[in-house]
């Protein structure tokens, strides 16, 4: 099953990430602390279950997610944040001091 094996990836990952980068440590905990909520659920119920359903007027429902789906979502969208950013930099002309 894929699960166990992107956990062990983020373990393995984290493991490599110096203790000063916390934005990064923070981004890779919650993929994985979702993932495994998402896979207890897979293992107990064999589906996840999703209890958090939006509606707007009754024309328009969000997909329905749970907490660990937001957990990952939000680590995902901050490790792109940070990647962009450490890009960005890298690809930033060096001024010269005259």
């Amino acid at each position: 099953s894929i699960p166990p094996v992107v956990m062990m990836i983020i373990y393995f990952i984290l493991r490599s990430v110096p203790d000063k980068d916390r934005w990064q440590i923070f981004a890779l905990s919650s993929i994985f602390g979702g993932a495994i909520g998402n896979y207890i659920d897979r293992i107990r119920f064999r589906y996840v279950i999703d209890f958090l359903d939006f509606h707007y007027h009754e024309k328009y429902s969000w997909p329905a997610f749970n907490i660990a789906d937001s957990a990952i979502v939000l680590g995902v969208i901050i490790l792109t944040i940070l990647m962009w950013t450490e890009r960005k930099s890298a690809t930033k002309p060096a001024t010269a001091n005259s």
